[in-house]
């Protein structure tokens, strides 16, 4: 018989969702939208910008930032080269891949060396070291339910510069180091007469170092984003984090692909929300600043980032032109500011949720399993000599995980 007295509780999203992977994904904006982690990508956009800057300095540059611009250069070399060219099938995208990874950085060596050898590793740094703080804030939340002060957040990826720089850069500078050897050999095997038939019967290592470089590319084209988050979310070195990221994108692929787009679509959705939301704010200050502020107003008002109006002639005081200035600089903050922090933070919060979840995939581990202090780097098991009370590492675990309220939502 039927037990008529019993209640069943109603089913829920995260009943359905539960034994599922991908609804994690969806929690990328909600991480990403915590003011510790867009004030990191705000303060990573300033300097980001500060060190172009210092490119553009260091080579002189007047036509804007060296990368930009030989960007531009390489990218017109290879239009032009290829117009009135029949393509064969895949020959675009692959001539558009060895121009980003292979032709632009060997052209900003030669053409602006400054830049590539002092700006450009200085830019690989500062990526780095905030996208291992973002990572890490948000892997302590999604998995752990940590709320990690931005401090401790930024602390860790100092902490682990080199292994985060690495992770980040190894797999260019595998290719540069392939794309180097092939050049040096084609020196030698085919520069001088009486090598040629040499070099054609050798010509098979070629294609062999060429297609590792091709695989080591385009790997590296969709595994990039699980980088960073291997050695915030697993505590390792660079060349496991390589490794790790290299196996989930050859183990599942096709996955991979889909949930890079289920990733992609949140945050244009997201982004474009929050650049309304600011865009229109600014506007609501500007319209009504400008009712009742007469022509001194409309002076210090107008032409504003973002929101442009009448221009203001020249001419004016030296009051009007300065407060002009202190409302444009302020104005950049929600009209530019905050949709590029949140853009900035959303692709390090998303790839962080990335990572756990394609591991869940391939490695079967739960994705509320992250390395904390304590523990073994690159496992989750503790020291084996664990440490007397009151010691660093001991120490460091309870004051990270002070404000633990237990594991987030299975969803």
């Amino acid at each position: 018989m039927l037990d008529m007295g019993r209640t069943t509780s109603p089913l829920t999203f995260s009943d359905l969702t539960a034994d599922l992977v991908w609804p994690n994904l969806l929690r990328a904006g909600h991480l990403a939208l915590r003011p510790s982690r867009l004030g990191i990508a705000m303060v990573f956009i300033i300097g980001f910008m500060l060190l172009a800057a210092l490119s553009d300095k260091l080579d002189n540059d007047k036509d804007g930032n060296a990368l930009a611009t030989s960007t531009r250069v390489v990218a017109l070399d290879a239009v032009v080269a290829a117009a009135g060219r029949e393509e064969r099938a895949g020959e675009r995208p692959a001539r558009q891949l060895f121009d980003a990874m292979i032709a632009t950085p060997a052209y900003v060596l030669t053409n602006h060396p400054w830049a590539a050898i002092i700006a450009l590793p200085l830019m690989a740094l500062w990526t780095a070291l905030a996208g291992g703080a973002i990572c890490r804030s948000a892997a302590c939340e999604f998995s752990q339910g940590v709320m990690l002060e931005w401090p401790k957040s930024v602390g860790f990826a100092m902490g682990r510069w080199r292994s985060l720089l690495l992770a980040l850069v190894m797999p260019l500078l595998i290719v540069w180091g392939i794309a180097l050897g092939l050049a040096i050999a084609g020196f030698v095997l085919f520069r001088f007469g009486g090598v040629n038939l040499l070099g054609g019967l050798l010509w098979a290592v070629f294609l062999f170092g060429g297609v590792v470089a091709a695989i080591v590319m385009l790997a590296f084209v969709f595994g990039w984003p699980l980088l960073i988050p291997s050695v915030a979310c697993e505590g390792t070195d660079a060349v496991d984090a390589v490794q790790h990221a290299y196996s989930f994108v050859f183990a599942r692929p096709l996955r991979m692909v889909i949930y890079l787009a289920i990733l992609i679509a949140q945050m244009v959705l997201l982004a474009g929300v929050i650049a309304i939301i600011c865009w229109l704010g600014v506007l609501v200050a500007q319209r009504c600043g400008l009712a009742w502020s007469g022509w001194r107003g409309e002076r210090v008002l107008s032409d504003l980032p973002g929101h442009p109006g009448t221009p203001m002639p020249t001419g004016e005081t030296m009051s009007v032109r300065g407060s002009h200035w202190l409302v444009s600089l302020w104005t950049l903050i929600p009209a530019f500011g905050i949709p590029a922090a949140f853009i900035v933070s959303y692709i390090w919060s998303g790839s962080t949720v990335l990572y756990l979840a394609m591991r869940k995939l391939v490695d079967g581990q739960d994705v509320h399993e992250v390395w904390m202090p304590g523990m073994v780097e690159g496992t989750r098991a503790m020291a084996a000599a664990p440490a007397p009370a009151g010691s660093a590492p001991i120490e460091a675990a309870k004051t990270e995980a002070i404000s633990d309220t237990g594991p987030a939502d299975a969803t």
